[in-house]
């Protein structure tokens, strides 16, 4: 007798997942139907350059281990391990550097697919189903609106492709089977993402727990239950006894099993996990926070009204409190609620379900609890990265009353309607209303759907002959929601000008030597959207974006001049002082902004196009010898820039004169707002800032505060900033509303683009005279415009700027003096090798301009020294008067041991499954023999 073939409905999901993604594509002229890309924010700024540096690595042969092409020097395994271990990244290799945003957006358009394939196994062996209500429940699954609020987010969107096959691998273990599927990829979560990882560990527990309290089949020692026998009868039942539940044999084995194969996993992915810990140790995480909360009244609304719409991911605006990418489909919502009111499923599984509800509300409440779950630290921007734990908890449960859907009855389906209507009204009286992504319109379609799937529903749950054709219906509607609640919900950008950008990089630098660092300025955004480019182009850079970036070295980068901020140790390339291209020599300098022209310390040497190749005439080599007093330097001790470039430079020179003189401002005229105090805008803005700190500041720098008197207009402060010295000029602005600056110098009008958003920006103005006078006017206040960075404008806000020059004539002379201290030939410079001949004329220190990390080891004349820990975190170490040879090697922190680890790992896990496998052929063998017996009995 042949079996009868089974329908794949577990490959259903994935195929209509994929066909609803190339139409969504399609619409948003996303790669192969246009020039967008699904690399939108952190997935151009980081993950597409990393993706280009990974691809040249492998291409041309280079380590794995380091980077010089961001941030002055990175450890790049590490930076792999948090971005780059998706096996679909292979693709890459298949597209050249100019076109890897295309291969992002062909990798983000399969992942979705692995997303339902994963989820249809993980129904499909949980609860012993094949037919249509998997790709129903993977569909949705598939298109959550977590997956479209951190689709450019890809090494997220890896670990949760894996996370329903740990909770299935959990599963099993608990039923008495092997528990090497849930270590392996509960191992692959965690190398996918540490971070996610991190969450899908403590879901791990309480799904541990979970099992436990829901299974009917449990029972325990000395707990009340019922003990298998009739169930009227309780003559048995005991009350609770904690110690008869620690006797129990089933539950001490379940302990055990659970923590070792969890150790298992974390073994598995030390590889990878153990250099993290080692990084995350110089990274900023845990100390910068924001403002301790707990969940107010508008919060719940927007909260409610994630269950029912798909929030776009649009970061400052809709990533706050207000919202969690918790969407799983409207019938989700509806069949959640019903599940509650099911007849015959039993109280006991109930009451756990809505524990694990629960459980997951808990941190969107509470901060101390949602502190824990995000890592101890409080994450910028997509603020409820769990969502997609509550997601798979609330569909699973819609999947459990979908399956009973005939015993729930009709006013059970209506409550979950009245709870989906209860979303709908959230989103009219929620903050998100009347933007231009949340209209009446909107709440008319949700409308529409709603009804259709109650509709639906209801007719599932009558015992009719129509069950196919209804579930049919039913996936034509979940297919049809994912589409039109989609329809713009993909962040997108074009990069072509970007992209296009590599052309006058490649042409200006064939004659560059690789390891001279360079920086690069956009032509029309002007840095902000170059913070990665030296990765994405191949060139030396200490251009940075990265959650793995050392914080410390970041922040000096940023006290001494560049573009930065503190949040995400973000820096890029801007107009740097001599002092900065000095001490962190920057030899070149590509400008595509057309503001930059030849001075005393830069000189042109190419132009492509309005592209120029500046060389940088007072830079030192990559390593050199400074003054012992380089350990009195304090760069973070300085509220003003001026006062570190002065303090630096007296430091690593031994000499005491300033090099850099405040300029008077004067003249200041406000249009369309009104100066204020500090106090007065802190009070209309509810700060709670003592007086002495507003005054400091107004008396430190020339910061002033104001109030917007017309917000439909345009607001302006001018005002003029006199030379006090020969050299250059240069404005320090830190403004949040204000987005333009025009400056006049010398019959020259400049303008600018200030990023606003708290960053603090050091910008040139230009060569100056003594005297010279230069006209600053800064404006163009943001209102509620979502086009632009999504910031809600505020009526009453400030800024601060402060105009300095630096006398070139003393600058040169600090630099000669530097200069002098060392000569430095470069005899090797590689990923992790670099030797070099230094010859020191005195004793002193020896200063590598790169991230203090102490996967390093230097040794001079071939012996080994320590580093020198300086609160710069800048890598030096001591050296001696005379000629020596200084070499440096890199390996990862905690690689070698990682791998030893893992490797290990990997033998226990083959072992593991090839005799649970054999195991498993037994007892179907012996099976079949009781089987036959039976039969022939």
């Amino acid at each position: 007798m042949t079996r009868k073939k089974q329908m794949p409905y577990v490959l259903f999901g994935p195929i209509i997942t994929l066909i609803i993604m190339l139409i969504l594509y399609a619409v948003n002229g996303v790669y192969p139907f246009g020039t967008a890309t699904t690399a939108f924010a952190d997935g151009f700024s980081q993950y597409t350059a990393f993706l280009a540096e990974l691809s040249d690595k492998i291409h041309n042969g280079g380590s794995l281990y380091f980077t010089w092409h961001t941030g002055g020097g990175q450890n790049f395994w590490t930076l792999i391990g948090y971005y780059l271990t998706s096996p679909l990244n292979i693709l890459a290799l298949l597209f050249p550097v100019e076109r890897i945003a295309d291969a992002f957006s062909l990798i983000t358009l399969i992942k979705p697919s692995l997303l339902a394939l994963t989820f249809s196994i993980f129904l499909k062996y949980s609860y012993k189903k094949n037919d249509l209500s998997l790709p129903i429940f993977s569909v949705l699954w598939a298109m959550s609106g977590f997956l479209f609020g951190a689709l450019n987010i890809t090494s997220w969107i890896d670990s949760i492709i894996y996370f329903p096959l740990v909770i299935l691998g959990l599963q099993r273990m608990m039923d008495g089977k092997s528990a090497w599927l849930y270590s392996f990829f509960l191992g692959m979560t965690i190398i996918s993402n540490f971070y996610i990882g991190w969450m899908t560990c403590i879901f791990c527990v309480i799904y541990f727990i979970y099992m436990f309290i829901s299974d009917e089949e449990v029972t325990f020692e000395g707990v009340t239950g019922e003990t298998g026998k009739d169930k009227t009868d309780t003559s048995d039942e005991t009350t609770v006894d904690v110690f008869g539940v620690l006797k129990n044999s089933y539950l001490l084995n379940s302990i055990f099993k659970f923590i070792g194969s969890s150790f298992i996993s974390g073994a598995f992915s030390a590889i990878i996990s153990l250099p993290m810990v080692h990084a995350l140790q110089n990274t900023g995480k845990g100390t910068v926070t924001t403002e301790t909360f707990n969940i107010n009244a508008n919060g719940l609304l927007g909260v409610l009204a994630s269950h029912i719409f798909p929030f776009k991911n649009t970061y400052n605006s809709l990533s706050s409190l207000d919202c969690i990418f918790c969407f799983v489909g409207i019938a989700s919502v509806i069949l959640t609620v019903a599940y509650f009111f099911a007849n015959g499923i039993p109280t006991r599984k109930k009451i756990s379900n809505f524990i694990l509800i629960v459980s997951l509300w808990i941190p969107i409440v509470f901060h101390d609890v949602y502190f824990i779950w995000h890592g101890f630290g409080n994450p910028a921007g997509m603020m409820y990265r769990f969502a997609f734990i509550y997601s798979f908890i609330l569909l699973k449960i819609a999947y459990e009353a979908f399956s009973e859907l005939e015993r729930i009855p009709v006013y059970g389906i209506l409550a979950g309607t009245a709870f989906a209507a209860i979303c709908t009204a959230a989103i009219k009286l929620s903050v998100f209303f009347d933007t231009v992504f949340y209209s009446t319109k909107l709440i008319i379609v949700i409308s529409i759907f709603i009804i259709v799937f109650t509709v639906v529903l209801i007719a599932l749950s009558k015992k009719i002959k129509l069950k196919t054709v209804l579930k049919c219906v039913l996936l034509l509607c979940v297919v049809t929601e994912s589409i039109v609640l989609n329809f713009n919900g993909i962040n997108t950008l074009d990069v072509g000008k970007n992209i296009d950008e590599k052309k006058y990089v490649d042409e200006l630098t064939t004659n560059v030597d690789e390891s001279e660092r360079i920086h690069f300025a956009s032509k029309e955004q002007q840095y902000k959207d170059m913070i990665m480019y030296g990765a994405l182009f191949g060139y030396n850079s200490l251009e940075n974006y990265s959650s793995l970036a050392d914080f410390s070295f970041t922040l000096t980068l940023t006290e001494l001049g560049t573009y930065g901020n503190r949040l995400n140790y973000q820096n890029g390339a801007q107009e740097q002082t001599p002092v900065f291209n000095m001490l962190l020599p920057t030899n070149y300098y590509i400008d595509g902004t057309g503001r930059i022209e030849e001075s005393v310390y830069r000189t042109e040497i190419a132009e492509k196009d309005g592209y120029k190749l500046f060389k940088n005439n007072y830079t030192m080599p990559f390593m050199y010898t400074v003054s012992k007093k380089v350990s009195e330097w304090e760069p973070f001790g300085f509220f003003v820039l001026m006062d570190n470039l002065n303090d630096v430079t007296k430091c690593i020179t031994d000499t005491g004169e300033n090099i850099a003189y405040y300029n008077n401002p004067s003249n200041f005229d406000f249009k369309n707002c009104t100066h204020i105090s500090a106090v007065e805008r802190a009070e209309a803005n509810g700060n709670d800032m003592p007086e002495e700190y507003y005054n400091f500041i107004e008396k430190r720098m020339t910061g002033y505060s104001y109030k917007i008197d017309d917000m439909k207009k345009s607001a302006y402060i001018t005002f003029d900033s006199v030379a006090e010295a020969d050299g250059i000029m240069y404005l320090y602005v830190d403004t949040y509303e204000f987005t333009d600056m025009t400056v006049t110098l010398n019959g020259k009008t400049t303008s600018y683009y200030l990023f606003g958003k708290d960053d603090d920006c050091n910008y040139e103005l230009g060569q100056v005279k003594k005297g010279d006078v230069a006209t600053i006017t800064i404006g163009g206040h943001r209102n509620n415009d979502f086009g632009n960075d999504n910031v809600y404008a505020n009526q009453y806000n400030s800024f601060t700027t402060l105009s300095y020059t630096i006398d070139m004539d003393k600058f040169e002379k600090a630099y000669q003096k530097l200069d002098a201290m060392s000569d430095t030939e470069m005899l090797e410079f590689e990923d992790t090798y670099v030797k070099a001949k230094v010859t020191s004329y005195e004793d002193g220190v020896l200063y590598i301009p790169t991230a203090y990390d102490e996967g390093w080891t230097i040794t001079i004349d071939g012996e080994e020294v320590p580093l020198y820990e300086h609160e710069s975190h800048i890598l030096m170490t001591e050296i001696s008067k005379g000629e020596h040879i200084v070499e440096m090697k890199y390996v990862p922190q905690g690689f070698i041991p990682g791998a030893v680890i893992t490797g290990v790992s990997v033998l226990i896990l083959i072992a593991w499954a090839v005799i649970s496998t054999k195991r498993f052929k037994k007892e179907q063998e012996s099976d079949i023999i009781v089987s036959n017996d039976v039969n022939e009995e």
